[in-house]
């Protein structure tokens, strides 16, 4: 439910961003399916003569980029990111400390977490994947011993017709009146500016590709700000991205030992797994066939290794 409201109110939230910073994109290919795909991915792969006219990482972990098709159509995609941090669990990590850390990184707000203790070793971290977090974990490496790091995201996308422009802030020499004209197609009409720190201020009631293209192949200085006509959302694609991990050790039990034990604890939670719940360190420490998730193959590789027979190539 969280990650629902937090992924609900980025896009509501991304409302408006500054042209100066978008490189204009045309795709060659039409988008496919990609149950596995990031934002990165999918925007690479957008119907002929794309562009995006919003890309903006915030500060807690999310991205929304918006994309006007050629028939003027208007979708944001909004992938949301969360770091795990699995670490042995013999010793905790300054939690406070690090979010505060993190909260500098990312220039985030005083009033939003970033660094999450999940239990049992296992940190979280939902912070802007553009933000150099690099030496965030090599302090946590240096104070712990880190089984694994790895960025887990979820994209969505806007159904169709949801999205509108409504408005066109920018810094111009030229009169209201002038580019009134000059952005004909998208049907501009003066409004106060308020704070919004521009010379001049439009509301849109055309959507034209060709003037938007025009206004974002200018670089304008200024920006769009856009309606969102739903809290519906469609989920395209989710996935794992292992940034680091050390090997596995077999040790499912976490007591140190690697012992027939250790295979019986596995063969317990794969036959019933409520009953047998196992912690994310020791599924980490147990996954150790080369098959992902936990298997009967791990339990066979387990008592190799405590025979002394395991040969990991």
């Amino acid at each position: 439910m969280m990650k629902a409201k937090r992924m609900m109110a980025a896009i509501m939230a991304a409302a408006m961003l500054p042209v100066t910073s978008i490189i204009p994109y045309t795709a060659n290919a039409v988008t496919q399916e990609k149950k596995n795909a990031t934002i990165e991915e999918i925007v690479s792969d957008l119907n002929e003569g794309s562009i995006i006219i919003k890309d903006e990482f915030q500060s807690f972990g999310t991205r929304n980029t918006t994309v006007m098709d050629k028939d003027g159509s208007l979708t944001t995609y909004s992938e949301m990111n969360t770091v795990t941090i699995l670490t042995d669990g013999k010793k905790e990590l300054p939690v406070k400390k690090i979010d505060d850390q993190i909260r500098d990184v990312v220039n985030g707000s005083e009033y939003y977490t970033y660094f999450t203790d999940a239990g049992d070793g296992c940190y979280l971290i939902e912070a802007d994947q553009s933000a150099d977090l690099s030496g965030i974990y090599e302090a946590i490496k240096e104070s712990c011993n880190v089984l694994k790091i790895e960025r887990e995201y979820s994209v969505f996308a806007t159904p169709d017709d949801t999205v509108k422009l409504s408005f066109v802030f920018m810094n111009s020499d030229k009169t209201d009146a002038e580019l009134i004209e000059e952005y004909a197609g998208l049907g501009l009409s003066a409004i106060e500016k308020g704070d919004s720190g521009r010379d001049h201020a439009f509301k849109i009631s055309k959507m034209s590709y060709n003037d938007v293209k025009k206004f974002v192949t200018n670089k304008e200085d200024g920006y769009f700000a856009f309606t969102t006509l739903t809290t519906d959302t469609d989920k395209l694609s989710a996935g794992k991205i292992i940034l680091e991990k050390v090997s596995a050790t077999g040790d499912a039990n976490c007591d140190d030992k690697i012992t027939v034990a250790d295979a019986v604890a596995v063969l317990q939670y794969i036959a019933n797994s409520e009953k047998y719940p196992m912690t994310e360190q020791a599924r980490f420490n147990a996954d150790i066939d080369g098959e992902e998730g936990i298997t009967g193959g791990d339990a066979t590789a387990i008592q190799r290794i405590d025979a002394g027979i395991w040969d990991e190539s």
